[in-house]
C-alpha cells in the first residue's frame, strides 16, 4: 500500500521583489494503494505550528539560478517483532512507528512528498501439497517510506528507508483424535489405519499427512502421521505394528499324475497342464515350480513340484509325476543278405566275416547278435540274428543265413598235411632278433635256429600260380638247417609215406666248385636220421646248370616210404646249401603230407596153398568234418 503528502518548507526569492508568504499546513488523510492485513485505512499527520508557518523574506538584489537539490535527512522507525497469528494485530503507521525527516534548501522553499508502500510475505512451505492457498499464521511486512524533496527551481532530492514488521507463528498443530498405539497382531488382524485430523492456533485447516512403510508383511508395518500448519510447524506420531504369521500358504488344483507316450522320433514329449494356484492369509511372496507347462520331458518318470512361500517364510509344496513311455521300436539297417562259403582247408567249418548292421532309436539302443564277424561257423546253415533293444525294452530283430559247404574229401591214412595256404607272412628284418624264430600261424613249420640265416638270404612264403610255397633263395651255408616241421604223433604206425612238391629256380649247380644241395631228413623221437629221405644236388631233377646259366626252373614231386622203427614222434627237417655263385638261386617246397596207408605188398603163397594170408596195419580214415563210413574190400589177416 502507498500514499503521498507534500509540504512546502521554504519560500523562493524573486528578483527585485518583496514577498510575504503564509503557508498553513493541515492534516492529510491518504488512500493506500495496497491492502493492510485488517483492511483499514491509514491516516498520516504532519505536526508543525498549529496555525501554520509564516515566512517573511525581503530580497534587495538579483540572485543567480539555484542548481542544487534540497538537503533531506531521514531518521527511520524501529523494526517490529510480534509473536502470534497475523490476524491478531493491526499494522497502522501510528501503531508501528514512522520516520522523522527534515528538508533544507539554501535558496528558498522546498516541497517534500512522502510515499509509503507495504509488501506482505506470508509464511508457507515449498511443498505444494501443504500450501493451501489461504495462508494463515506468520507474516512479514516490509514497509518502505520514500521521500522526494523539490525546491522552487525544480531541483530534486530522493531517499527512502524500510521498516520490517515480523509476525512469528511457532505453535505446532495438535491431533484431535486418540493416537493409535503400537500393537502385535496376526496377519489377518492388521488394523485399518485411522484418519487423523489436527487443530492449529493460527491455521484453520491444518493438514495431516500419512505414510505407511513395510518391506514385507512379517517385517512389520510402520505408520506415521504428520500434522503441519501453513508455517511448517509440525507434530508427528508413529505406530509400530508387529505382525505374526504361522499359517502356511495353500496350493489348490494340483494336477493328477500325467502319463503320455513319447513324441514320434523323440526320446520324450512336450507336456502341458493347467497350473495350480496359491493363496496366503497374509502376503504370498513366491510361487515357483521345477517345471512349467509346455516343457519337454524325457522318457521316464519326472516329478513336478510347486512351492509357495509367504512373506514370513512359511511354505508349502505339492507335486505330481509326469511319466513318458517309449513305444517306438529301434530300427536295424544294413543287414547282410544270406551267403554261402566253403569250409576252410582241414576244418569242418570256416571263419566268416561280414559288415555288421547298425541300429538307431528315438532314444538309444544296444544291439546284440548270436554271432560276430570272425566267428567260426560249422558246416551247414546257421542263422545269424541281430537284436536291437532300447532302454524301454522295445526290440527289433533282423536275421540272415550263413551256409558253410564241405568240399573236402576224407583222407585215408593221412597223418599230416601242410600246403602253407593259411600261413602268416613274416618280416625278414626281424629274423635276427634274439629268440625270434619264424612260426607260421598253425605252428606246423618254424625257421631254423635264430640268426643262422645270413643277412643276404630271405626265407619267406611266396605265391606261385595261386599256390603258396615255402622258399629260400640267395647264398646259404653248407648243410644249414633251414626249416623244421611240427612234431607228429605216429604212435602205433610202422610205415609212413612222405610226399611233397619241390621247385628249383636259377643257376643251381650239381658239379664244379659251386654245388647246391637240398636234403629232407626225418627226426624220430628228436633224433635226426643220418640218411636223408630225399636228397639232390642242383635242380630238383638232379641236374645242374652250366656256369653263367641261371634262367632255368624245374618242378618235381617226391614220395618216399619211411620205417618208423617204433618211434612215436616224427618231424621233418630241411637242410640246404646254396653257393650263390650264379646270382639268384632258389629252392621252393609245398604240399607236404605224411600218410600211413600201406604200400603195395607182394607175398608168397602159403605152403600147400594157392594163396596166402596177408596182414598189414590198417590205415585210418580222417575228414575235416567227420568220417561217416569207412569200408574196405579186404581186411588184414
Amino acid at each position: 500500500m502507498s500514499y503521498q503528502k507534500s509540504v512546502a518548507l521554504l519560500s523562493c526569492c524573486l528578483l527585485f521583489s518583496t514577498t510575504f508568504v503564509n503557508l498553513a499546513l493541515a492534516s492529510v488523510t491518504g488512500n493506500p494503494t495496497g491492502v493492510s492485513p485488517d483492511g483499514s485505512s491509514v491516516t498520516l499527520e504532519i505536526t508543525g505550528a498549529e496555525s501554520g508557518v509564516e515566512l517573511n523574506s525581503i530580497l534587495f538584489s538579483a540572485l543567480p539560478p539555484d542548481t542544487e537539490g534540497p538537503t533531506l535527512t531521514i531518521t527511520p522507525p524501529n523494526d517490529v517483532n510480534l509473536t502470534g497469528c497475523w490476524s491478531d494485530f493491526t499494522y497502522s503507521i501510528a501503531g508501528m512507528g514512522k520516520p522523522s525527516y527534515t528538508a533544507y534548501d539554501a535558496c528558498g522553499t522546498a516541497t517534500v512528498t512522502e510515499t509509503v508502500t507495504d509488501t506482505y510475505v506470508y509464511c508457507s512451505l515449498p511443498d505444494s501439497l501443504i500450501n493451501d492457498g489461504t495462508p494463515e499464521g506468520g507474516l512479514t511486512i516490509l514497509r518502505e517510506f520514500a521521500y522526494v524533496a523539490v525546491d522552487c527551481f525544480g531541483n530534486e532530492t530522493t531517499d527512502s528507508v524500510v521498516q520490517t514488521i515480523e509476525v512469528s507463528d511457532s505453535n505446532a498443530p495438535a491431533f484431535n483424535e486418540s493416537l493409535p498405539a503400537d500393537v502385535t497382531v496376526d496377519c489377518a488382524a492388521i488394523p485399518v489405519a485411522p484418519t487423523l485430523t489436527a487443530t492449529d492456533d493460527c491455521d484453520s485447516d491444518a493438514q495431516v499427512l500419512f505414510f505407511e512403510y513395510s518391506t514385507t508383511t512379517c517385517a512389520g508395518i510402520i505408520r506415521t502421521w504428520i500434522a503441519v500448519d501453513d508455517c511448517g510447524n509440525e507434530t508427528s506420531h508413529t505406530q509400530y505394528i508387529t505382525v505374526t504369521d504361522t499359517e502356511n500358504p495353500v496350493i489348490s488344483d494340483t494336477p493328477s499324475d500325467i502319463n503320455q507316450t513319447a513324441d514320434a522320433g523323440d526320446c520324450g514329449a512336450l507336456v502341458t497342464w493347467t497350473a495350480p494356484t496359491a493363496t496366503d492369509n497374509c502376503t504370498l511372496d513366491t510361487f515357483t515350480s521345477t517345471h512349467n507347462s509346455g516343457d519337454f520331458f524325457e522318457v521316464g518318470t519326472t516329478t513336478v513340484t510347486y512351492t509357495a512361500m509367504d512373506d514370513c517364510g512359511n511354505s508349502t509344496s505339492t507335486s505330481f509325476d509326469v511319466t513318458i513311455t517309449d513305444d517306438e521300436d529301434p530300427t536295424i539297417s544294413g543287414t547282410p543278405s544270406d551267403f554261402s562259403q566253403t569250409a576252410d582247408a582241414g576244418e569242418c567249418g570256416a571263419v566268416v566275416t561280414w559288415t555288421e548292421p547298425t541300429t538307431a532309436d528315438n532314444c538309444s539302443s544296444t544291439m546284440t547278435s548270436t554271432h560276430s564277424p570272425g566267428d567260426s561257423f560249422a558246416v551247414g546253415a546257421t542263422i545269424v540274428t541281430y537284436t536291437a533293444t532300447d532302454p524301454s525294452g522295445n526290440t527289433a530283430s533282423e536275421s540272415f543265413t550263413v551256409t558253410i559247404t564241405d568240399d573236402e574229401a576224407p583222407t585215408i591214412g593221412l597223418v599230416y598235411a601242410e600246403d602253407f595256404e593259411n600261413e602268416t607272412p613274416f618280416d625278414a628284418n626281424d629274423l635276427c632278433v634274439e629268440d625270434n624264430e619264424y612260426t607260421p600261424a598253425d605252428a606246423n613249420w618254424s625257421l631254423g635256429p635264430a640268426c643262422s640265416v645270413p643277412t643276404n638270404g630271405v626265407p619267406r612264403l611266396v605265391d606261385v600260380a595261386g599256390d603258396t610255397f615255402l622258399e629260400y633263395d640267395q647264398k646259404y651255408p653248407t648243410n644249414s638247417e633251414v626249416w623244421n616241421s611240427a612234431n607228429m604223433d605216429v604212435s602205433g604206425l610202422d610205415l609212413v609215406t612222405i610226399s611233397f612238391d619241390a621247385r628249383s629256380i636259377g643257376g643251381l649247380e650239381s658239379y664244379g666248385p659251386y654245388v647246391d644241395n637240398f636234403a629232407l631228413f626225418a627226426v624220430l623221437d628228436g633224433t635226426e636220421q643220418a640218411t636223408p629221405i630225399v636228397a639232390f644236388s642242383g635242380h630238383v631233377d638232379g641236374t645242374g646248370e652250366s656256369p653263367g646259366d641261371n634262367s632255368r626252373t624245374e618242378e618235381a614231386s617226391f614220395s618216399e616210404t619211411l620205417s618208423l622203427d617204433g618211434a612215436s614222434g616224427l618231424s621233418l627237417r630241411i637242410r640246404i646249401k646254396i653257393s650263390g655263385g650264379d646270382g639268384s638261386e632258389t629252392y621252393q617246397v609245398d604240399d607236404f603230407s605224411v600218410n600211413s596207408s600201406p604200400i603195395d605188398m607182394t607175398a608168397s603163397n602159403d605152403a600147400g596153398n594157392c594163396s596166402a594170408v596177408v596182414t598189414w596195419v590198417a590205415p585210418e580214415a580222417a575228414d575235416n568234418c567227420a568220417v561217416t563210413s569207412f569200408t574196405s574190400t579186404h581186411n588184414s589177416g
